[in-house]
């Protein structure tokens, strides 16, 4: 039987078409996953990518036995009635669902940061440091994917500038500043420009000017804070990481706690705060 993905072969990405290939070779996506070496869940989360993104383009097949297009919740639904009360047409609104949509997002980053755990080599500690001080890095708003031009705005950005001066600053405070037993990378949102690949605000749905694809954007991003960390883990017997939600990125940031989790995994001088909670309070000494 041909898989119900089958028919998105021709928006499908290299892997996705590779999965297809073996699912039609093997006959069901079990046998399929046991020949590729993976888990069963990691092809059919990539198929149902597949599906929701032949429904955001307009073709879900099923739509009217199942109710709704993959990825979709159901809206406002109109209907017109005749002069004798028959339902004559039928429009309907629907709106991702981004309860399933953040699943997914979580499910994909796991599945591509798992072989990651545990690779980056040890940091040596520092011997001398001082544990009644706590020092804080406040990280406001760097727009990882941000694409500015200066002769349009006044100055330039892009990801080069924005990796570039997020870890210069936080090279220059970790010289300026004392070596405390304790240091915090405080995200306070908004590290990255654009939530996905839309290009759009999630709740506005405001345009926005991006530097590349979105893959390429959370690579970037997801590299500079661990350069960070590394480069805090010099001076520092303890360093926690917290990333909070900005209104440009709710979902992206979640990704980045856990890849940073997931890299930093063998690492015990490393605390990834990944509370989902809005408000945030940490308490040092009394």
């Amino acid at each position: 039987m041909e898989d119900p993905a089958e028919q998105f072969r021709d928006i499908a990405t290299d892997t996705q078409v590779r999965y297809l290939d073996a699912v039609k070779l093997h006959g069901n996506r079990q046998v399929a996953s046991l020949a590729l070496g993976l888990n069963k869940a990691t092809i059919s989360e990539s198929l149902l990518c597949l599906a929701k993104k032949a429904a955001r383009l307009g073709h879900a097949p099923g739509h009217f036995e199942h109710g709704g297009a993959p990825g979709y919740l159901m809206g406002k639904v109109t209907v017109q009635r005749g002069p004798a009360g028959a339902i004559e047409r039928v429009w309907e609104r629907q709106s991702p669902d981004q309860v399933q949509w953040a699943e997914t997002l979580k499910a994909s980053v796991l599945a591509a940061v798992g072989d990651a755990k545990g690779t980056l080599p040890a940091t040596i500690a520092p011997v001398h440091f001082d544990a009644d001080l706590l020092t804080v890095i406040p990280v406001g708003d760097p727009h990882f994917g941000l694409l500015a031009w200066s002769r349009e705005v006044g100055a330039s950005f892009d990801l080069k500038i924005a990796e570039r001066l997020t870890f210069n600053a936080v090279d220059q405070l970790c010289q300026m500043t004392p070596a405390s037993e304790t240091a915090m990378m405080l995200n306070l949102g908004d590290y990255f420009h654009a939530d996905n690949s839309t290009n759009r605000t999630p709740r506005g749905g405001n345009a926005l000017d991006v530097d590349g694809r979105f893959p390429l954007i959370a690579q970037v991003g997801f590299r500079a804070l661990v350069r960070c960390v590394r480069r805090l883990l010099e001076k520092h017997a303890n360093v926690i990481v917290r990333n909070n939600s900005g209104n440009h990125d709710p979902h992206m940031a979640a990704m980045l706690s856990i890849a940073m989790d997931a890299m930093f995994s063998d690492e015990p001088r490393v605390q990834v705060e990944m509370t989902p909670a809005a408000c945030y309070y940490y308490r040092f000494g009394k």
